[in-house]
């Protein structure tokens, strides 16, 4: 769940980082249960000075990839569930799931569920990472709408 609220304390939290983080870069930042859009600072990994791919930045500050709250991506066709209560006892019935999905694109696009996070870096044609700005901000959108 990605709240305005938690949107501030994450700023909080990466900017106050020790050790702190060599340098941050301006990305377009679209929390699950927001309806709007924010302008978020991502940091580079811990050794990076100056991110020349995406793979440089620290996008787990946003996007949580190895948590227990992290989105997976799985085909449900696929996967096999054994369910088990709280007194140990099997049982293959799942009463309730507690994500939601975005809420900015359900407002956007008719017939799409998205789940999660979405972040997305300007970078030019090299891969150079570059700062978002505010007059970028509607052209990210559209490109996350896509």
């Amino acid at each position: 769940m990605t709240l305005f609220d938690d949107i501030q304390d994450m700023q909080a939290t990466i900017f106050n980082h020790v050790p702190a983080y060599p340098r941050y870069y301006r990305a377009l930042f679209i929390g699950d249960e927001c309806t709007e859009s924010h302008i978020v600072s991502v940091p580079t990994e811990p050794d990076v000075a100056e991110a020349t791919d995406v793979d440089e930045l620290a996008v787990e500050r946003w996007i949580p990839l190895y948590t227990q709250n992290a989105v997976g991506i799985f085909d449900v066709r696929q996967v096999s569930f054994k369910v088990f209560t709280k007194d140990g006892v099997f049982t293959n019935k799942i009463e309730a799931v507690s994500r939601q999905p975005s809420a900015f694109f359900q407002d956007r696009i008719k017939n799409l569920v998205w789940y999660g996070n979405v972040l997305v870096v300007k970078h030019d044609s090299a891969g150079h990472i570059g700062d978002l700005t505010e007059e970028d901000k509607p052209f990210a959108e559209k490109i996350a709408l896509r």
